[in-house]
């Protein structure tokens, strides 16, 4: 799960607009987005929704680019190969 709030507020869309697209997209696909508003930190506020559907926001808005961490499949992959490119060791080991 990805929160689609975070990536709106990435595209530097403002609270209506984001409203609007998040009623919106629940509306086309009920039940498949779900909205976290009580947790204390705040951390973990915002609506989530899965990879594919986050993907296809973040597309639309043109932030793909500027998130491409969130949407690589094997991170720790090219982490690799972008450490041999540069001439580091990459110590990131997943267990």
């Amino acid at each position: 799960m990805i929160n689609l709030s975070a990536i709106l507020h990435a595209a530097e869309w403002d609270e209506d607009r984001r409203d609007r697209l998040l009623v919106r997209e629940d509306e086309k696909h009920p039940g498949m987005l779900v909205l976290v508003e009580d947790d204390p930190t705040k951390e973990f506020n915002g609506v989530w929704a899965p990879y594919d559907k986050a993907l296809a926001i973040a597309n639309h808005v043109g932030v793909t680019e500027e998130l491409w961490p969130l949407f690589v499949h094997n991170l720790t992959e090219v982490l690799s190969r972008l450490g041999r490119l540069r001439g580091f060791s990459t110590a990131l080991q997943i267990r």
